[in-house]
């Protein structure tokens, strides 16, 4: 049952994508957390802090389709920041490659840095379609330059305009 606007079969269509519901999924978020905890993992394997053996099959195992996503969210009901996370990929782990998973880092440090990442990819797709949006105002600019219209200000009419210029401002304010 969804929650929010963003999650409705009605009206999500008007406040996001599918695209950018795929990027923020619960899914989504476990790969970016898995993804930090590898990352720190192999640092440390390259420091000699902990096994590179361990590190290996931490990075083998760091895949969200692996981990039992719902039970995060169960953990979560009596816990609190990562530790569901580490609670369903530890396991998953052989080896008692668990043991080194997180060493080092604040639960913060992991949720923090998953969050960057879905962020930077959110980001990506927010450039991309601006830079779209730009285009077609720089389109609408051209076209309309020298179509007329009522300047406005606070509902007032102001000296006339180009519909050219209006488009042009967007672009601008887009860029």
């Amino acid at each position: 049952m969804p929650s929010t606007a963003i999650d409705s079969q009605i009206h999500g269509c008007m406040f996001s994508t599918d695209e950018m519901r795929e990027i923020l999924s619960d899914k989504a978020w476990v790969q970016k957390w898995l993804d930090t905890e590898a990352a720190l993992a192999a640092a440390q394997a390259e420091l000699g802090v902990i096994p590179k053996e361990k590190t290996d099959i931490i990075n083998q195992y760091a895949k969200a389709e692996l981990i039992d996503i719902p039970s995060i969210g169960e953990y979560y009901k009596s816990s609190i920041t990562i530790v569901p996370l580490l609670k369903a990929f530890k396991a998953i782990l052989p080896e008692n490659a668990g043991e080194f998973v997180h060493w080092g880092a604040t639960s913060q440090d992991i949720v923090d840095t998953g969050i960057v990442l879905l962020e930077r990819d959110a980001y990506e797709v927010i450039l991309r379609d601006m830079k779209l949006c730009q285009e077609y105002c720089l389109d609408l600019a051209k076209k309309y330059r020298n179509t007329i219209m009522s300047g406005r200000t606070h509902v007032v009419h102001a000296l006339p305009i180009t519909f050219g210029y209006k488009a042009a401002i967007w672009a601008d304010e887009l860029g």
